[in-house]
């Protein structure tokens, strides 16, 4: 959309009439004039100088006006630059999204590594570096989330506490954006939860087209400053063409870029903020619209404005071009006063000549009727010159109206036949000012892709007789030439800047001569000198190739040159001397051959592949080693992929089990050695697992085995990813404990009976003391030492407990029964059942329930027994006056149980031994508060019993927490996942 200013002017009458018909005219106004002449020749004198000065008025009319009409072309030439400019460089944009699209299209392109090599191969800091950044955002079901934002090191909880999105959209979290120096606040951002990103993400997935934002603040500018995101969907290849439904379907993301407005929108042509201003606007001309302004004081009353609206991806943006005083200044008329002056000067010029000129009629008569004779012969055949030319020829007057044009140039400028001469030649060609010779330019006809054409232009000014000023202008259309060149140049330099990002050497050798020409990347490769003037690549090349390889690769590109191959591919060492051996791929092919076939030029691509050898040595050296480890393994070992299927087992594991190693390698497999229950609880903790090295699961499960009974194991389960397929896998080991648990039954037996053993006389002590405790007359000190005594008998009975619980768990003798547990009654009991000791020690109980009174699918006893031990620890060690908090509330669809308190919290030093049996963090004699050491452990077994996860954290420098998670009923699971679906 571009401004324009038309000048008009009336076309010149008589310029269609015969030329015997203008002679004829020009020989009755001489006649005319000479009759007057002879009647009264001071008449002709004052009349002429009557014209001299209606032509000086006129002529500074004119400048006047063609200073005025300058200075608008000139206006409008950088109001269509600037547009021009802006549109190129948001294309620019759109080229950067498009590329890395595509890459993520193709393959696992969505990966941090893979889109920060494709930000350095664009080298961001010279071709794009008023974008941010380049990015990849990620549609996200609530079950990825919290896995994903794990991965980028983000707190999860956090996340999912600030705002969701509507219902039905999904989450869209910035999985990637590089350079992450400077966008690290943008990582892991859900743009689904703003209306104007989510707005424009959505309408870009389901159009398939580029979109940009309206205005918004990015995260990663601290002046706040408006910004935009740039979002272009990616699908599956072949699916962007299609329905709305299955472009959601192929739905993969979005490769984005964040701009700031300001940066991307400044320094449009050089001139600008000095010669004129931009200002652009996201809808229409508003304040609260602006995105950037090149004036900060802005200006409404500027002498030249031109307004243009662009549909930048999908949304109007506004732009307004202004002139600035420097503008108006430059374009300032100061000729039409010379003007004047100097037609002044020549009307009395004019006065005193006209006497002289007088006494020279007669002379000028008789030469004019000679050169009349000879122009009409030299007109007819300029007129067949003109007519017959090939290119177009236009004749302008000495003001640039057009007085004639031939056939070729009305074709070139698309004039139609009822076109005719007279309008200035700049409606038609906005020639530049400086233009006196020859010029190329760009001229739009209308709007289309065949709006552009490009224009030879060569301007010649001459004189006729009569002393007027005449330009011959000479077009010639080259549009075909202009736009083979850019594509050439084009395809040159994106082949460029591909070989120099991907470290791509191009060599080329003259067959015929030996000689070589490289490619700087080539030199770079083979670490040579390129300001050597004298270097001869060809035998720099083969001085520093291994001398095993050559046979081959000379070899191989025998068989090229013959014609026996298509191509020459080999692999070889470089000896690069400080670099030391290098390991290269070269492919070469014949480019020219003779009329014989003869070939002439070899043109090939070289690139170092080291680090690809050194990763394939070192991952088959890797392979063999873990091959062996695995199938050598004195325990049994099996692997299985992410659906939990059978991939591979040991031997160890088929003589455990008694199973034939065929029969365990299976997608069913587990089911041969474990029960239903086990499982389940496996496949519950293995979906836990992560990555990381240190992600481990480890418990114990019973094997079944051919003959006997069940084999007693402790496993350890890793996840990993598949080296080839880039899956999930787990490895898990099963060690055979069966003789150590008949050892620890033993002993467990043992620990029973003494403890039941000790019940009995504990018990009679414990009356014998208190009677003794209601007895009246004692001495103050009897009944001391009685307290004393009572004291330790209860705490004797609690370690007593205490110890058969822990020896039930462990022997797994102690009964489960499942059933689904409101959780809000479960937290009211505890409360209750510990409000005299809660009071006795000055400590408040609180309950904050956040489930809507979800159920558990737990044993409630045994829920209590956890419950009532923690909330217990809580009072004891919290000071008085404070608040024990006892929470609840849904976490990745499971049920998460908290208590919270304001104690001194546990050593750092002894959170790793939190949860083993006697364990206390003050272990001396003095310590203020009791205890056996077996609680936390008994609730740890409990809690892993049961299903779940127990754990301690530090939430400030005054409170703790200590948690523990637990299933949901299936009803409230099944709702869970459906809300979180519907969100």
């Amino acid at each position: 959309m571009t401004d324009s200013i038309l000048h008009s002017a009336e076309p010149r009458p008589g310029l269609g009439r015969s030329l015997a018909t203008r002679r004829g005219v020009f020989a009755r106004a001489a006649r005319g004039m000479r009759a007057t002449a002879r009647r009264d020749p001071g008449s002709v004198r004052f009349w002429l100088l009557v014209l001299c000065f209606l032509l000086t008025s006129l002529a500074a009319l004119v400048v006047h006006r063609t200073a005025i009409s300058r200075a608008q072309t000139d206006f409008s030439y950088l109001a269509d630059d600037s547009t021009q400019v802006l549109q190129a460089r948001m294309h620019s944009y759109a080229l950067a999204l498009h590329g890395l699209s595509a890459m993520i299209a193709a393959g696992d392109g969505s990966s941090r590594d893979r889109i920060r090599s494709y930000v350095e191969a664009l080298d961001p800091e010279t071709t794009l570096s008023r974008l941010s950044g380049l990015g990849f955002i990620a549609p996200l079901t609530p079950e990825e989330l919290p896995q994903v934002l794990r991965e980028l090191d983000l707190d999860a909880a956090k996340v999912l506490a600030e705002e969701l999105p509507p219902p039905g959209v999904p989450h869209m979290i910035i999985r990637a954006i590089e350079p992450q120096a400077k966008n690290l606040p943008a990582l892991g951002l859900d743009i689904a939860t703003e209306e104007r990103r989510r707005t424009a993400a959505l309408e870009a997935r389901d159009t398939g087209d580029t979109r940009i934002t309206a205005r918004i603040p990015l995260v990663q500018d601290n002046v706040k400053r408006p910004g935009f995101l740039i979002l272009e969907p990616v699908y599956r290849f072949g699916a962007s063409t299609g329905s709305v439904e299955e472009r959601r379907e192929a739905f993969l993301g979005y490769a984005y870029a964040p701009f700031v407005g300001a940066r991307a929108l400044s320094n449009l042509l050089p001139a600008e903020g000095e010669v004129f201003g931009v200002a652009v606007y996201d809808g229409e001309i508003d304040e609260e619209n602006l995105i950037f302004d090149s004036n900060d004081a802005g200006t409404s009353d500027a002498a030249y404005s031109s307004v243009r609206r662009l549909d930048m991806f999908g949304r109007e943006w506004t732009i307004r071009i202004y002139s600035l005083p420097l503008f108006e200044t430059i374009h300032r008329d100061r000729f039409y006063l010379p003007v004047i002056a100097a037609g002044l000067i020549l009307s009395g010029l004019v006065w005193m000549v006209l006497s002289q000129m007088q006494r020279q009629t007669q002379l000028v008569e008789r030469r004019v009727r000679q050169s009349t004779s000879d122009l009409a012969s030299k007109m007819s055949e300029n007129e067949s010159v003109i007519e017959n030319a090939f290119v177009g020829i236009a004749i302008l007057d000495g003001q640039g109206r057009v007085v004639r044009m031939n056939t070729a140039g009305r074709r070139i400028l698309r004039l139609g036949e009822a076109w005719r001469p007279g309008c200035f030649f700049r409606d038609l060609v906005a020639l530049p000012a400086s233009t006196t010779t020859a010029t190329r330019l760009r001229h739009c006809f209308g709007e289309g892709p065949d709006a552009f054409a490009y224009l030879d232009v060569h301007v010649k000014h001459w004189r006729t007789a009569e002393g007027l000023v005449r330009t011959t202008v000479i077009l010639q259309d080259v549009t075909e030439q202009e736009r083979s060149t850019q594509r050439i140049a084009e395809t040159e330099e994106r082949l460029e800047l591909a070989l120099k990002g991907s470290k791509i050497g191009v060599f080329e050798i003259d067959l015929m001569s030996g000689k070589s020409v490289v490619s700087d990347t080539w030199l770079d490769l083979m670490d040579a000198d390129k300001n050597d003037p004298e270097f001869d690549a060809q035998s720099f090349f083969l001085s520093r190739i291994h001398p095993e390889d050559l046979p081959t690769l000379l070899a191989n590109d025998r068989a090229c040159i013959l014609g026996e191959t298509e191509s020459s591919e080999t692999e070889f060492r470089m000896l690069l001397g400080r670099r030391g051996t290098r390991w290269m791929h070269s492919s070469a092919n014949v480019v020219r051959r003779d009329e014989n076939g003869l070939a002439l030029s070899l043109l090939g691509t070289q690139t170092d592949v080291t680090e690809i050898r050194l990763a394939q040595l070192a991952l088959r050296a890797s392979e063999d080693q873990f091959r062996q480890s695995f199938e050598n393994a004195p325990v049994g070992k099996v692997i299985l992929d992410a659906d939990f299927k059978v991939l591979r087992v040991n031997p160890a594991l088929s003589a455990l089990t008694g199973q034939a190693r065929e029969r365990l390698e299976c997608p069913d497999g587990l089911r041969l050695i474990l029960r239903q229950e086990d499982r389940e609880v496996l496949e519950t903790n293995l979906a836990k697992l992560s990555e990381r090295a240190d992600s481990t699961f480890r418990g114990e499960l019973s094997v079944e085995r051919v003959a006997g009974d069940p084999a007693s194991t402790v496993i350890a389960a890793t996840a990993a990813l598949d080296s080839r397929s880039q899956e999930r896998i787990y490895v898990i080991q099963f060690l055979d404990i069966t003789e150590i648990k008949k050892v620890q039954k033993i002993k467990s037996e043992f620990v029973a009976s003494v403890s039941h053993e000790l019940r009995t006389p504990l018990t009679s002590i414990k009356g014998a003391i208190s009677i003794l405790q209601c007895a009246e007359g004692l001495p103050s000190n009897a009944e001391r030492l009685l307290g004393i005594a009572h004291g330790n008998v209860d705490r004797l009975t609690v370690l007593v407990n205490d110890i058969l619980d822990l020896e039930k768990v462990h022997s797994g003798k102690m009964d489960f029964r499942f059933t689904d547990c409101p959780i809000r009654d479960l937290l009211h009991e505890v409360r209750e059942s510990l409000a005299p000791y809660s009071e006795g020690k000055g400590v408040e109980i609180a309950i904050r329930d956040e489930t809507d009174n979800a159920a558990a699918r737990i044993d409630p006893g045994r829920a209590l027994q956890v419950l009532t031990n923690l909330v217990s620890n809580a009072c004891k060690f919290s000071p008085k006056g404070g608040t024990v908090v006892l929470g609840a509330e849904l976490s990745n669809g499971a049920l998460r149980v908290s208590v919270r308190d304001c104690g001194p919290g546990v050593p750092e030093a002894f959170e790793a031994k939190l949860f083993q049996p006697f364990s206390q963090a003050d272990s001396s004699d003095t310590r203020e508060q009791g205890g056996t050491g077996l609680g936390l452990s008994i609730a740890s077994e409990l809690v892993t019993r049961m299903g779940g996860d127990i754990g301690y954290r530090r939430l400030d420098d005054r409170q703790t927490e200590f948690w523990f998670t637990c299933r949901l009923s299936r009803a409230d699971l099944g709702a869970a996942q459906h809300f979180q679906k519907a969100g």
